[in-house]
């Protein structure tokens, strides 16, 4: 059974993620200055501020903000072995864990030591059904066995829009347990590099060699 929790006191949360991401930060950092959530997020990579080439692309994916500011996190993806990183995620004294993904060995290792002390257990995703008769049998057979054993442990599932809500469903999770969060973005940061951005277009058209008044479209 989920806790009760005492309205005087914020909701003790652990969020377990890949690696530091500039979307996700500034979204830590807003949960963790609203007073009601003590949050702890665990990373099993620091790729993203370490400067390091990013495997799939070659490029340095470091960012120019600071996305550690203004809440607790640890790095797991030192850790010697196994039991060390069970040893540092302490769950004893949580409300909540929030585990993004379960493709990897340390989500299940999260997973289970979460579900064995009686936290209450959430899992975040956004895989969707768009690609999956794409997908060999063999794997499909995969993904369904792996939804069979761990879902039913899991209190709520946090998909990030409807197309992930609706993988859950097709895999056997209630509707009732299934709360769509949506990707967070920073509006006023934007807005703000946004108006500082207008006083320098001519100055960087110049440097990328665009000619005045050609139309430029940016793909993200």
């Amino acid at each position: 059974m989920p806790p009760t929790y005492d309205s005087g006191k914020g909701i003790r949360v652990a969020f377990l993620t890949h690696h530091p991401t500039q979307y996700e930060g500034p979204m830590f950092k807003y949960l963790a200055s609203e007073g009601w959530v003590e949050l702890v997020v665990y990373f099993m990579s620091d790729m993203g501020i370490s400067r390091k080439p990013d495997p799939e692309t070659g490029i340095d994916g470091s960012w120019d903000i600071p996305i550690l500011a203004g809440y607790e996190s640890r790095f797991l993806g030192s850790l010697k072995s196994l039991m060390s990183y069970l040893k540092e995620l302490d769950v004893t004294n949580l409300d909540v864990v929030v585990v993004e993904g379960y493709t990897h060995l340390l989500s299940w290792l999260t997973l289970v030591k979460a579900k064995l002390s009686g936290v209450t257990l959430l899992l975040k995703g956004d895989t969707t059904l768009l690609y999956r008769e794409q997908t060999s049998i063999w794997k499909r057979f995969l993904k369904r066995s792996l939804a069979t054993v761990l879902f039913p442990g899991i209190d709520g599932f946090l998909p990030v829009g409807t197309l992930s809500a609706e993988c859950f469903r097709f895999y056997g999770v209630p509707t009732d347990r299934i709360f769509v969060v949506p990707y967070a973005v920073d509006n006023e940061y934007f807005f703000a590099k946004c108006q500082a951005y207008k006083l320098t277009r001519n100055v960087i058209r110049s440097k990328l060699k665009i000619p005045e008044g050609r139309v430029v479209i940016l793909m993200v």
